[in-house]
């Protein structure tokens, strides 16, 4: 049974998730995304105006 690390619960996810990957034989842990040259951009209008 896979152990809860309560000093991290609220991010046991990301080990859940190692270990998911680790039990299925993938021998490198999940590489999480990250777009650190992409800026954020305040919206300029409310989204459910439409026009794309």
């Amino acid at each position: 049974m896979i152990k809860r690390r309560p000093y991290r619960s609220f991010l046991s996810y990301i080990d859940l998730t190692r270990e998911y990957y680790a039990a299925h034989g993938y021998s490198k842990p999940y590489t999480w995304i990250s777009h650190e040259k992409v800026p954020f951009t305040k919206v300029e209008k409310p989204l459910s105006d439409g026009d794309g």
